[in-house]
Order: C-alpha cells, then structure tokens, then sequence
C-alpha cells in the first residue's frame, strides 16, 4: 500500500520540529546527495510547503518514503518525533506513490446511459481542506493528503429536466421551494439546477437513477466533489488561485441554465461552486459551530450509516450566487439538516457521482 495521509503527515510534522530550511538543504545535500532546489520548487514557499513538497518526492521514489525518515534521524538523532516514525513505520514496504498530476489513467464511461454527461476523475492523490491562516475556519484544517479511487462525477448539476422525470416516474409531490408551476417546470427553468430539495430527496433521486439505468449513482462525498473541483494541486477556487469575475454566476439575482458557462474545474465541471449550494453525502454532526470528532479533518471515511438520524447534519459544498466570496473557495464547507431544502437563494441542489 502506498503511504497514508496521516503517515506523511507525522513525517512532515517531525521534519518540521527538527529542521530549518538550512538544515533541511544540508540534509539533503549530505544524505540524499542532491541539491533542494533542484528536487522541490523552494521560491516563494513557506518551510511547510517545501517539507510537504520533499515528502512527495520521496513518496514518488521506490523505497524513497522511509529512505528520507532514515536519512533525517541520521542528521537529527535526537529528534523523538523522528524515532518514534521510523520505529513504527521503517520495517514497512511502502508502494510509490505517484506525485499528483501523474496518473494517466481514466475511469471509463458508463456503458448505459445517463441523462446528463460525466466527467472522469483519476485515482490518485490530492490534498483536501485548508492551510491554517486567518479568516480559514479551524474545521477547514489541517490541509492534508488522500488518495481516492477512481470515478466519475456529473459535468452538470442535476437540473429541475432531470428532476422533473422522476417526479413523473415515482408520482412524487413537489414542494413549493423548487418554484414549479405546481407540478410542472417553468419553460425557462428546464436547464436551470433544481434548487430547494432536501437531503433525503436527492439520494431518492440518485437510487431511482441507479435502478433505471443499472449503474451505481450516489451523491458524491464531499471528498470527490472536493478533487474534482481543486484537482491534485490544491488551488484556492476551481480556476487557480486568485478570484476571476465572471467564472461563476456568484452575483445573480436567481438561477441560470447550467450550460451558460465555461468549465470551471481541471476535469472539466462546471457549476462547482456559485451557482446553487450542493448535498454530499457526508456527515457532519449535530452541532454546526464544528463537525463532530468523528468527522474532523484529517478526513478518513465516506461511510454514511444507514441509521444516520435527523438531527445529524449533512455536508453541502459549492456555495451559491448569494454566497459570500469566501464560501466559493474548493475548500469551504457548510451543513445543513437533512430534511431541509435551504433558505431563499440559499436553495440545495446536487450533482451525482458514478461509482466504477
């Protein structure tokens, strides 16, 4: 198995108690042989990133993972934290694991058909949640490594067109938050995202989908809707890192079609964030002020107990048009209870992931 993220983490905490940058160069120089500069891009970066940096090297060498702990305890013998990983964790044989941006591979489309088209999403690493630094949330944090398998996740929202067909399937009653013509989708509405259903409606959905076409659909957790919207280098919205106007509808007065605008994520999403705010199926916990413990980051599960009760909030992820700014960013979270569709232009809607 290739290195855990709560495994690179500990060596990167360790690397961090017992070296300065100049420490760190002249450990490698001396026991790696090599020069930082040429291994980790080192301008412009904080001691944090160019640690993180050098353990993904490492990570990406054969046997090069626990190599770099040894060759630091070497050069730093008396750092506790160092012994304690090298003693947990050097008899290990770690598979490579590749640095993010460099797996090829892509999960297949489905074989039947879907109503809306998907988009491929590798297996591999990311880095999920945030750097710790001011107006960042403390549940956003601590940034760290996970490797998910492979999927594939809807390019589009899933739009009132698409929820409209399984309401006429399962006879279901549509609520007034959608903003239907009672039973019916306003003409101008049809390519809009749904907006205004709850937690429970969009896995009904998702299993009425999966029975009529035969393929796994879920909501995504908010793992997977995290990397297909940042990809594997951690940037601050789903375009790069600063603000562009214009890549989202963040500013609307309402809805718009889900086609309206470019790509917005390295696979090619669209709509990932300023359009409507969008279920996963995550769980968060009880108290909105933070996740319960068990579902503090470092983020290790996407299990959702079938016995999950209402009063355990659920995660949402993109944030809407009336969001402010900093909500839009891939890394922002939020909850919401379950049986709840969110208030005026604050409406949930969904996308769906395919499972391969």
């Amino acid at each position: 198995m290739p290195p855990t993220g709560e495994q690179i983490q500990r060596l990167q905490n360790a690397l961090l108690a017992g070296y300065t940058f100049d420490d760190l160069r002249q450990m490698v120089r001396i026991g790696l042989d090599a020069e930082l500069e040429h291994i980790v891009p080192t301008q412009d970066r904080t001691l944090i990133q160019i640690v993180y940096a050098l353990i993904r090297w490492a990570a990406a060498q054969d046997g090069g993972f626990v190599r770099l702990a040894q060759v630091a305890l070497v050069s730093n013998s008396s750092n506790p934290h160092l012994q304690m990983w090298v003693a947990d964790y050097a008899a290990l044989d770690f598979a490579v694991l590749p640095l993010p941006g460099a797996i090829t591979d892509q999960p297949d489309a489905p074989r039947a058909p879907l109503p809306f088209a998907t988009v491929a999403v590798a297996a591999g690493p990311f880095r999920m949640g945030s750097v710790p630094a001011a107006g960042i949330p403390p549940y956003e944090t601590p940034q760290f490594e996970l490797v998910l398998a492979s999927f594939r996740i809807g390019k589009y929202l899933v739009t009132n067109e698409h929820y409209a067909a399984y309401v006429r399937a399962t006879r279901q009653l549509v609520g007034p938050d959608l903003e239907w013509d009672g039973q019916t989708v306003p003409a101008a509405k049809r390519t809009h995202p749904v907006a205004g259903v709850t937690w429970y409606e969009a896995v009904a959905y998702c299993q009425w989908l999966s029975a009529q076409t035969g393929i796994r659909c879920l909501l995504p957790t908010e793992a997977q809707w995290e990397k297909a919207t940042r990809g594997t280098d951690a940037r601050l919205y789903p375009w790069g890192d600063a603000w562009e106007e214009g890549r989202s509808h963040h500013g609307g007065t309402g809805t718009a079609p889900v086609d309206g605008r470019a790509d917005q994520s390295p696979y090619g999403c669209c709509d990932m964030v300023g359009h409507v705010r969008q279920w996963t199926r995550s769980l968060w916990g009880e108290r909105l002020q933070a996740p319960d413990e068990a579902y503090r980051y470092p983020w290790a599960t996407d299990a959702t107990p079938a016995d999950a009760s209402d009063i355990v909030r659920r995660v949402w992820r993109g944030a809407s048009y009336a969001d402010a700014k900093a909500h839009l960013r891939c890394a922002a979270r939020g909850a919401l209870f379950p049986s709840r569709s969110g208030p005026p232009g604050l409406r949930m809607g969904f996308r769906v992931v395919v499972e391969l």
